[in-house]
């Protein structure tokens, strides 16, 4: 089968990404995430999209995380952690130093401060 690298490689030479961002966004535009039903399924295979291009892809988890301030709003909701968002998150920076330093200070204590809050 195909590598998994080429597959990621790909889907954001497609713009596939890019399409489930602006998905993640039309449904967050007035602040309600949508908790139940199809728009709320939606967005969940929006995240896990995003979680499997990003994974130990360091040149897409560098176009994702320029875009962390959608996924913390995602992760800051009640229901954040229904979507996955943190899983997301996560794939950014697994095995991934280069991004682990470059993340700033302000990324760093949101993302504390949501654990925090979060208790997971």
């Amino acid at each position: 089968g195909m590598a998994l690298g080429k597959i990621q490689n790909g889907l954001r030479d497609l713009g596939v990404h890019e399409q489930a961002m602006m998905i993640l966004e039309c449904l967050h535009q007035d602040g309600n995430i949508p908790t139940a039903g199809p728009l709320k399924d939606l967005a969940s295979e929006c995240f896990n999209l995003l979680t499997h291009m990003a994974f130990k892809n360091v040149r897409n988890a560098a176009t994702l995380f320029s875009r962390i301030d959608l996924f913390l709003s995602y992760l800051a909701d009640a229901n954040g952690l229904e979507f996955r968002a943190d899983e997301t998150i996560s794939s950014l920076f697994h095995d991934n130093r280069l991004l682990c330093t470059q993340a700033s200070g302000h990324v760093e204590r949101q993302i504390v401060s949501l654990v925090c809050l979060k208790g997971q």
